[in-house]
């Protein structure tokens, strides 16, 4: 589990219990090797995560779509089709770029705030189906981003003309 700009990943133990006991903002984490016993819903013991802001997070918008690029992904076995993987083109209104790409495997990536959009989505990732503890139903994976304020950085650009110009700040 990733946490963006301005959150600290915090985890507890669960004991036993599912992290669904934790409330909807928490996600499994590594799984223990205690073993819970055979009437308990849960194999293992595990951690169960979230992300939390010791302080306000900076501000952000929601970006805007402004294309979507999907290939047509569809199973033998089945045959049922689906548009996988779709890459998204963001674009952000102005002040503001957008954020690295965060990882989310099997649930939407509002549970980063209502400011973030998928990037990319992949159906039924395999990745997604092992190693990320508990199977809410859905193998699906996410990257998913938002638009940070942007802070320009200051250029320093330095002149040898006889003109006496020896520093000059160029902010873009």
């Amino acid at each position: 589990m990733i946490c963006h700009t301005g959150y600290k990943l915090q985890c507890l133990s669960s004991g036993c219990q599912a992290c669904q006991a934790f409330g909807e903002l928490y996600s499994a984490g590594p799984l223990s090797w205690e073993w819970c016993g055979e009437n308990s819903t849960q194999e293992f013991e595990q951690e169960c995560c979230t992300c939390a802001a010791p302080e306000l997070p900076p501000p952000t918008r929601r970006p805007i779509e402004v294309n979507a690029s999907c290939q047509r992904d569809c199973y033998e076995d089945s045959g049922s089709c689906v548009d996988s993987p779709c890459d998204f083109t963001l674009s952000c209104p102005a002040g503001y770029a957008l954020s690295s790409a965060l990882p989310m495997c099997q649930r939407d990536c509002t549970i980063f705030g209502d400011n973030y959009v998928q990037s990319r989505f992949i159906a039924h990732f395999l990745e997604c189906e092992y190693g990320w503890g508990e199977t809410l139903g859905s193998y699906d994976y996410r990257s998913c981003r938002t638009c940070q304020v942007f802070e320009p950085v200051a250029t320093t650009v330095t002149s040898t003309s006889t003109g006496g110009m020896r520093g000059l700040t160029i902010l873009p």
